[in-house]
């Protein structure tokens, strides 16, 4: 009988311990001044690929910062600034805060999100956001728990990755974003 007690403690210590990777995303994203995330993006759309490597830095609750050689992205809550690189544009929209955003994902804003299955062996975390259809999963390192890759099913034949390859945390980051010698275009109305 006191085997089955210390198997049973052994599985449930192992199980505890595995499926906290998640949790202890969060809590890093929720407790840290600043995340910084090298991440590569890939969205494949009818074997077409669009491909996007830079900079994500999680700045506070619903606000984040996007760098890359093309694009710069900023939202703050209420309002996402995109400036285009190469066509010299920034654009200002507004933003819905009832509305499903990518960057909810990569920023620990649980919302939209709802959990499913654990696969304990692959460290994955399934995942779902029922109000667009989108299902997905998390997937962590698993010697050191830190994530390693964002798996989005978007539709038929449509999928968007996000892959990590480098996760830090910072006591400050000011974004730089001029506007000097690009066309403004302001949706927010």
């Amino acid at each position: 009988m006191r085997i089955n007690w210390i198997v049973l403690s052994f599985i449930l210590l192992f199980n505890f311990s595995i499926s906290n990777d998640l949790e202890n995303f969060y809590k890093i994203l929720k407790n840290s001044p600043v995340v910084k995330l090298k991440i590569n993006f890939t969205q494949n759309q009818f074997d077409r690929n669009f491909n996007s490597s830079g900079d994500f830095y999680i700045l506070g609750h619903q606000k984040y910062f996007y760098e890359s050689p093309d694009i710069i992205i900023y939202v703050d809550s209420s309002y996402a600034m995109t400036k285009n690189l190469l066509s010299r544009q920034i654009i200002y929209n507004s933003l819905d805060e009832m509305q499903f955003s990518l960057f909810d994902i990569l920023s620990g804003n649980r919302k939209h999100i709802e959990f499913g299955d654990i696969n304990i062996e692959l460290n994955r975390f399934a995942y779902s956001i029922p109000s667009v259809g989108f299902k997905g999963y998390f997937l962590f390192e698993s010697k050191s728990s830190l994530l390693k890759l964002i798996f989005m099913k978007i539709g038929i034949n449509q999928h968007i990755t996000i892959s990590v390859d480098e996760f830090k945390i910072l006591e400050t980051y000011v974004p730089k974003i001029g506007t000097q010698g690009y066309e403004v275009i302001d949706l927010r109305g």
